[in-house]
């Protein structure tokens, strides 16, 4: 992003009025994300009289980061001065919203009726658990670490502090679960959420 410093001075979107807004980030960012907390939602009303528990504290946790978290990043985005920098940033943060949005009806979609397709025993499925966990915080650090303009750095690391936070918090609910059965098709609902998640 440091050669867009050097950029010649030529017209912008805003110059005549037409740039991103903060509200119309704002208004973008609900209008796209209530929708898929209403699915979390539903889903958490099925899944609470099957014994699925974890998967519910795992929404309910999203859902709070999210609602914190998103005025921070239009706040930031908004203070980038750079109208250029500005304008890209707010382009790919707006394409990360909306595949969200995508794959969350995605799979509500093809979700609807099926049986849990992810099979294993319980020490299994918490193997394959474990292993996911490590893979999405490989690649945490590596878009992180890689990030070609501060914002991006800080997001993820806040996703990745969640989500170092949330991981124990979900392996002690797993414990909790009364029975082996209940404990595995908590694990497979996690793994086949969690791997949407990176």
């Amino acid at each position: 992003m440091d050669n867009l410093n050097s950029l010649l001075k030529t017209d912008e979107a805003g110059d005549y009025g037409e740039a991103v807004t903060y509200e119309d980030l704002h208004l973008l960012v609900v209008d796209r994300l209530t929708p898929v907390r209403d699915l979390m939602l539903t889903a958490s009303a099925q899944y609470k009289t099957q014994g699925l528990t974890v998967p519910i504290i795992l929404y309910e946790d999203v859902i709070r980061f999210a609602t914190e978290k998103l005025p921070w990043c239009g706040q930031q985005l908004k203070a980038i001065e750079n109208n250029d920098i500005r304008h890209a940033l707010v382009s790919l943060f707006i394409g990360e919203i909306n595949g969200f949005n995508y794959m969350a009806n995605r799979l509500a979609r093809i979700r609807a009726g099926r049986e849990l397709v992810v099979t294993g025993s319980e020490g299994e499925l918490m193997v394959r658990l474990r292993a996911l966990e490590e893979k999405i915080f490989l690649l945490l650090d590596h878009v992180i670490s890689h990030a070609r303009h501060p914002f991006w750095h800080d997001f993820h690391t806040q996703i990745k502090t969640f989500l170092a936070d949330e991981f124990p918090k979900l392996y002690k609910t797993i414990s909790d679960v009364a029975t082996s059965e209940l404990r595995e098709k908590n694990i497979q609902l996690l793994i086949m959420d969690l791997t949407h998640f990176r």
